[in-house]
């Protein structure tokens, strides 16, 4: 079973809280805690090669990788991540 590194289980973690909230984390709605958790996610893995890719750490999580494109193809992100400047911190 997969986990994060608090040991807590990811697969009944995300089915729980994206399949009961249809997609969202919080409500019926797209809510910042979603575009949070992609922005997070995107920093962690941003391909700059690729910016409109689905990371491969993701994958091992479907419906986290699906929220995270669900997120990724709102027009005004996605316009976004194909024009932003890259940066190195």
């Amino acid at each position: 079973m997969e986990t994060f590194y608090c040991g807590i289980s990811a697969k009944p973690f995300f089915r729980e809280k994206l399949f009961s909230r249809h997609g969202s984390f919080v409500s019926l709605q797209l809510t910042y805690a979603d575009v949070s958790v992609f922005g997070i996610l995107n920093y962690v893995w941003f391909d700059e090669g690729n910016p409109l890719s689905i990371p491969e750490e993701l994958k091992k999580f479907p419906l986290l990788a699906e929220h995270y494109e669900r997120i990724m193809n709102i027009p005004a992100i996605k316009k976004w991540l194909e024009e932003r400047p890259v940066t190195h911190i």
